[in-house]
């Protein structure tokens, strides 16, 4: 999977989660928590893809250099993924 589609899905699944949070904060001129809410949630991802990246080469050695855009896309997304149906039912239980 292409990381760009991976970021795109993510985004996407992102706004689906906090979209209706993000519209009232900017609406009440909380930009700065608005752009930190979804800008956190791309640093999430990114961190997750470096961490699985390093930990496979520190694992593997350099024979991992094609498995970077394979598979740990994959492994980022499932993992962004999963956090934001975690962040949904954590929303969904303190109504926010």
């Amino acid at each position: 999977m292409n990381g760009l589609v991976a970021v795109t899905v993510y985004f996407a699944a992102a706004m689906l989660v906090h979209g209706a949070r993000v519209a009232t904060m900017a609406s009440d001129g909380n930009w700065g928590g608005a752009l930190g809410v979804l800008v956190g949630q791309l640093l999430f991802f990114y961190v997750v893809q470096a961490i699985l990246y390093f930990g496979w080469r520190w694992l593997s050695g350099d024979r991992s250099r094609t498995l970077y855009t394979s598979r740990i896309n994959y492994l980022s997304l499932a993992l962004g993924l999963l956090s934001l149906a975690g962040q949904m039912n954590v929303a969904m239980r303190h109504g926010l």
